[in-house]
């Protein structure tokens, strides 16, 4: 497994200080009509992957396992949609 790598530069005492002092900007922030786009996306995702991958099956084990890392999707979309910053 590959350790943890920031994209951005390693955040200092200096930067930590500044955010504490300013606090997030408003170019994190997301708006109203950008989170309501969001979540129409999402909603559309969950529900072709359910149609898409859900299992017509009658192996109980396999469809609770498919239902499983579907509804974990669901949940981090869930997460991320509603969150106050993008994330």
């Amino acid at each position: 497994m590959h350790p943890f790598q920031l994209k951005t530069e390693r955040p200092t005492l200096k930067a930590a200080h500044a955010f504490f002092k300013e606090g997030l900007s408003s170019a994190n922030y997301v708006s109203r009509e950008g989170r309501e786009a969001e979540i129409k996306n999402a909603l559309q995702e969950i529900f072709s992957i359910v149609t898409r991958q859900f299992p017509r099956t009658q192996n109980l084990e396999y469809a609770i396992l498919k239902s499983h890392l579907i509804v974990e999707h669901a949940l981090v979309q869930y997460i991320r949609c509603f969150s106050a910053v993008w994330v």
